[in-house]
């Protein structure tokens, strides 16, 4: 793996923005993003978005079933429609086009790539927006759980169901359906 200032900043991006992930998890999509910038950046070979489609996918599944929820109660950080489905997804529209677009592997957040990934028409501006709003009311909302010694950020799931649906779409988009 090449330690490009390019490479280095994804691989502090990704942990920086994923703070919440089990660290073996965390682990391996670090590694999976290294070694899939150095590649096109030494290369020019760029892997089939289909496979990469197929191993975050693989990846969000084993995460959730790391992370059960058997309340009826909404987790922001780990159920579908949360904060992980918009970390995922970021993560694979950064993999998936930064060979076109390397603006797209400056260290920056979630919000600020879900904003250029809506101005490269990568995804629908407005659903870009509407996500990058949930994500900033999520994070918002876990934090203030949080401070309360909750355990788990678990809230009414209807108060969250615009948000969870505008993510959903994202993820369709994205990945073509539903990981579940």
């Amino acid at each position: 793996m090449t330690n490009t200032p390019s490479t280095v900043a994804a691989i502090l991006n990704l942990r920086r923005h994923l703070p919440g992930l089990c660290a073996a998890v965390c682990v391996a999509f670090i590694v999976a993003v290294s070694v899939e910038v150095a590649a096109w950046m030494t290369t020019g070979v760029v892997r089939d978005v289909g496979d990469l489609i197929g191993e975050v996918v693989a990846m969000r599944k084993k995460m959730h079933a790391g992370h059960p929820n058997t309340t009826a109660l909404f987790d922001i950080k780990h159920d579908q429609g949360g904060m992980v489905d918009i970390e995922f997804t970021v993560q694979c529209l950064v993999l998936g086009h930064a060979h076109r677009h390397e603006s797209l592997t400056r260290n920056l957040g979630n919000i600020a790539l879900l904003h250029m990934a809506g101005e490269l028409d990568l995804v629908p501006a407005s659903l870009a927006r509407e996500v990058a709003d949930a994500y900033r009311d999520y994070r918002s909302l876990q934090h203030k759980v949080r401070l309360t010694g909750a355990p788990h950020a678990r809230v009414d799931p209807e108060e969250h169901a615009a948000r969870r649906a505008a993510v959903a779409a994202l993820w369709t988009h994205v990945f073509g359906g539903a990981w579940r």
